[in-house]
């Protein structure tokens, strides 16, 4: 029979952690060392694998790698905690092109693109753990619970940070669409651990930070280390000074005390604790927030600095402190970059030939390249409300206010702003190219907790964790059917998404990235540990703190009390739970729950895993419960005694919602579908001599004439109503969760008001 189990009932990462200083304005910290603001596409063709590499290695020495030059940044004390790591787990979803292995699928998947959202296997929330990820142009990086780094996709210039050298040649890196047949580098498409034998044993990273051509990694004491290559106008301009490919992890100069990076095509921000920021990488463009004067004749990139420092001295791949103060977080694009202060206000420089800084061209210069070498306040803004969030792509750009409000400006090619030009008026769109959106405008009927640009697709999380997604679908990069753009914000509401509740997303050149929450019983997995290389014991550090889509609250969506909802305010001292989620007995010993099946066809393994009250209402024996592959569902099952009653949920559907219920008529045995190699959720691990799984046998008692659907159970779920501890909601990817007395008794009283209308 049917397995019960909704679709990928266990997993998920969520957004970073910053200094103190940046957690004192929950809404500015928003992107805070979670760079979302996802990558611009690479414009630059691939480059040859037996470029110029850097043929040093940094020795495991506390202090520091010596290897990029310049003054070393000095050590904090040994006891100094600056940034944390998050210590919630991640579920990802991979959809978009994948010809450089970038959705980190492994060989398998060929380099075709993926046409709609999938769970990567390689990086789940059980087995790997990852807790932050960033997206570069044609890789990906992601911080694990247990302090590992991992990397996939690209690594013509090492931004992958390890040998991936294979006999099958330069596989995932071309742009053949044929499948499982093109050559495909194992090394490269398949998440790999990024050698940290250079780095000083102790040190713990909390964040991490892709480009197109290389990848950084911040620690707990505000140090910064990276790898890979930058390039300019000219070419390859190396990592460093040296001008080489760096082909392992090395301490960046010049930083102290950074609780944020955030990395453009080819330049780097950093903020730090005491809201400065620094910038490095090419600057050609300005996206540095400084002039440079060229090349000088050892090949440098050198800036034009204040005349009583010696420019000779400093070259463009060191970073260097800009004149912004109070600066709580930051952004970048392709070739610009962005900075939000304490009170709001926001300044650009770099790249503005399509208005993507918001500082804006003239409809005389279009066409025109307009350069920003020097931090500017970006004026269009000031009146819009207070940013808190700033995402560039190639050359357009979302930001978002503490309001969830969306505005979208410069490059509108392929409807990359979500906005159709023609309806808007002639002052904010440059007709003479007839794609410039000049000035910031708010995208109607959108609000959104967190966005990410791509070269030119956007994608957004709204408040209730949804995801809507717009622009060039060219390579399916924003999950829809087809491949013509996307004109206006749309709903991703394929299957694999429904019930699901996002809390990060990345946009890469031409792909994308989505996080989730991990749930379910992960107790077997340490939370962040000290890191492997001192194998200290184990240790449970503070719980990073929440972002603002976990601390906010879900709105309700109506005020008027049903006679239920007034009838659970008068028991509410009498209904209570003992625990978080109260406890499932009522005073006579029965205990309530509530159970998810898919009541819509999806194939797993060749089986339609569709299971609906109906169905088990024309059962004529009592019912397995098969199919629960999440540990803490499964305690569950094994806690339920004969004549426990459970609300029947159907899951990962149109119109989620409690149907029915049901009764526990035999207590917990062996799921022997574990066993059993053709069923869809075999798991060799569970042996018939020590089973891992379990099933009760339940038994159909009603339907409801009206269910009672998720989003008002999201609505009586928030603080001050009846259902405001209910397991299910606080645990939403849990399958089989823990139903209170109080609750138990307000949900039938609401189903009974419903059917009597």
């Amino acid at each position: 029979m049917p397995p019960k189990r909704p679709a990928n009932a266990s997993k998920g990462v969520t957004a970073r952690n910053a200094s103190k200083r940046a957690r004192s304005s929950t809404k500015a910290t928003q992107a805070s060392q979670d760079p979302s603001r996802s990558r611009p596409r690479s414009r630059e063709g691939e480059e040859a694998a037996n470029m110029s590499r850097s043929s040093k290695t940094s020795k495991r020495t506390r202090a520091g790698s010596p290897t990029t030059g310049g003054r070393q940044p000095k050590r904090l004390n040994a006891t100094e905690t600056l940034n944390r790591a998050p210590a919630q787990r991640l579920n990802i979803y991979v959809f978009g092109r994948n010809a450089s292995g970038e959705l980190g699928l492994g060989p398998s998947a060929g380099t075709d693109d993926v046409a709609h959202p999938l769970p990567n296997p390689n990086l789940a929330a059980e087995s790997v753990g990852i807790v932050q990820l960033d997206v570069g142009g044609k890789h990906c990086a992601a911080l694990t619970h247990d302090n590992r780094v991992l990397t996939w996709g690209a690594n013509d210039l090492e931004a992958l940070g390890r040998d991936t050298a294979w006999d099958g040649g330069m596989g995932g890196v071309s742009d053949a669409k044929d499948g499982i047949n093109a050559k495909v580098n194992p090394k490269q498409s398949t998440p790999g651990e990024v050698d940290m034998s250079g780095v000083p044993q102790g040190t713990v990273f909390t964040q991490v930070a892709a480009s197109d051509n290389a990848t950084f990694a911040l620690t707990s004491q505000g140090l910064v280390y990276g790898w890979g290559a930058m390039r300019s106008l000219e070419g390859i301009a190396g990592f460093a000074e040296n001008g080489q490919v760096q082909r392992m992890p090395t301490l960046v100069p010049a930083l102290e005390r950074v609780i944020k990076i955030a990395a453009a095509d080819n330049h780097v921000l950093a903020l730090t604790a005491a809201g400065t920021v620094y910038t490095w990488g090419s600057g050609e463009r300005g996206q540095l927030g400084r002039h440079l004067q060229g090349r000088r004749k050892s090949g440098r990139l050198v800036p034009k600095l204040d005349p009583s420092i010696d420019a000779d001295l400093v070259s463009s791949l060191v970073p260097h402190k800009l004149s912004l103060k109070d600066i709580v977080d930051i952004g970048v694009g392709a070739d610009y970059s962005f900075a939000i202060g304490k009170d709001g206000s926001v300044y650009s420089w770099g790249d503005n030939s399509f208005g993507q800084t918001g500082i804006g061209i003239d409809n005389d210069a279009a066409g025109r390249l307009g350069y920003i070498f020097n931090s500017t306040l970006v004026e269009s803004l000031k009146d819009l409300g207070k940013f808190v969030h700033i995402a560039g792509g190639n050359k357009h750009t979302v930001a978002t206010t503490s309001d969830g409000d969306c505005f979208a400006w410069g490059d509108a090619s392929d409807f990359a702003t979500g906005l159709k030009l023609d309806n808007l008026p002639s002052d904010r769109v440059i007709r003479n190219n007839g794609r410039t959106l000049a000035k910031p405008t708010r995208i109607p009927e959108l609000k959104a907790t967190l966005t990410a640009s791509g070269g030119d697709h956007s994608i957004a999380i709204t408040p209730d964790h949804r995801v809507f997604s717009w622009g060039s679908n060219n390579s399916h990069q924003t999950g829809h059917e087809g491949d013509d753009a996307i004109k206006t914000p749309t709903l991703l509401d394929h299957p694999s998404l429904r019930e699901k509740e996002f809390v990060w997303v990345g946009a890469g050149g031409q792909f994308t990235l989505l996080a989730e929450e991990a749930g379910g019983d992960l107790s077997s997995i340490p939370e962040h540990t000290e890191p492997i290389a001192t194998r200290s014991p184990l240790k449970s550090p503070p719980r990073a703190t929440k972002t603002p889509q976990e601390s906010s609250a879900k709105k309700p969506r109506g005020n008027k009390k049903s006679a239920a909802t007034k009838k659970a305010a008068e028991k509410k001292d009498t209904a209570q739970a003992t625990g978080p989620n109260g406890s499932s007995s009522a005073p006579g010993g029965k205990q309530y729950w509530l159970m998810k099946a898919e009541p819509e066809t999806r194939m797993e393994k060749g089986v339609d895993v569709r299971f609906s009250i109906d169905d088990l209402a024309a059962r004529t024996e009592p019912e397995p419960w098969d199919g629960i592959r999440a540990y803490a569902a499964r305690n569950n099952l094994r806690a339920m005694k004969k004549g426990d009653l459970a609300f029947f949920y159907h899951s990962n559907c149109k119109e989620p919602a409690i149907v029915g219920t049901m009764e526990v008529v035999q207590e917990h045995s062996p799921d022997l579908t574990a066993h059993d190699p053709k069923a869809p959720y075999y798991d060799p691990s569970s042996k018939p001599s020590d089973p891992k799984w379990s099933v009760v046998h339940v038994e159909f008692r009603s339907k409801f004439a009206v269910p009672i659907g998720l989003k008002e159970l999201r609505t009586l779920g928030t603080p001050g109503k009846p259902l405001e501890n209910m397991q299910m909601l606080k645990q939403s990817r849990l399958s089989v969760s823990k139903v209170s007395p109080g609750e138990w008794e307000f949900l039938n009283n609401l189903a009974q008001e419903k059917k009597d209308g």
